[in-house]
């Protein structure tokens, strides 16, 4: 995979760190308990090592090789989500985004043969994304609002789940991982994010989403 700066604000919640293996005690989250298995880093692996683990231990997590269709809108369910505060401090956002992101509700997926679409609209926050399924990159403006553009891209990872990787300079420059893991039947959405800072500093949320259409 490419390494660099990718920002997806597309989800920013809780377990955030300068490292991602200080748990330190915390209480976890439903989400956060997904991740006390981790051992690696990197979004393959990542994803493999949270979600994999998980397979048959309930609702939350499926194998995407029983295809279900991401297409949709898709309601944030905040019990289940991560804390949205610390990956707010580790990015360094102002308040205006900081409000945004507490009031985003909703999520609009379009997954097509061709291309993987998310919109999501609240406050200042306006992301409108779609990424040739082809590997094509895309530049889109960044998340965080700061000036220039991040360059994504979406592929399908060795579970069958669809990821998006963004990379982005300074300033603060990175990248991110989002997986997107179908649960319930098609039902549930775990959308996992790795954040890698050029600064060294890291984090880790999972936002869960339940089914509108």
């Amino acid at each position: 995979r490419e390494r660099g700066g990718l920002a997806p604000l597309l989800q920013f919640a809780g377990m955030c760190s300068v490292s991602l293996f200080n748990f330190g005690g915390l209480t976890l989250s439903p989400a956060q308990k997904l991740r006390d298995q981790l051992h690696t880093v990197g979004g393959r692996s990542l994803q493999h090592q949270i979600f994999g683990s998980a397979q048959g231990k309930g609702s939350l997590v499926e194998s995407q090789k029983k295809k279900y269709s991401y297409t949709g809108k898709w309601i944030k369910n905040a019990r289940k989500s991560d804390n949205m505060g610390p990956a707010s401090d580790v990015m360094q956002l102002n308040f205006a985004l900081r409000q945004g992101l507490k009031i985003i509700k909703v999520m609009m997926l379009k997954d097509t043969e061709d291309s993987f679409e998310t919109v999501l609209a609240a406050g200042p926050l306006n992301i409108n994304e779609r990424y040739p399924k082809s590997g094509e990159v895309r530049k889109y403006k960044r998340r965080d609002l700061r000036r220039g553009q991040h360059t994504g891209r979406t592929s399908q990872n060795e579970e069958g789940n669809q990821e998006i990787e963004c990379l982005w300079d300074d300033p603060l420059g990175g990248r991110c991982v989002d997986t997107f893991v179908l649960g319930d039947g098609g039902n549930t959405l775990s959308v996992l994010t790795l954040i890698e800072l050029n600064n060294g500093a890291q984090c880790s949320y999972t936002l869960v989403y339940d089914r509108a259409t």
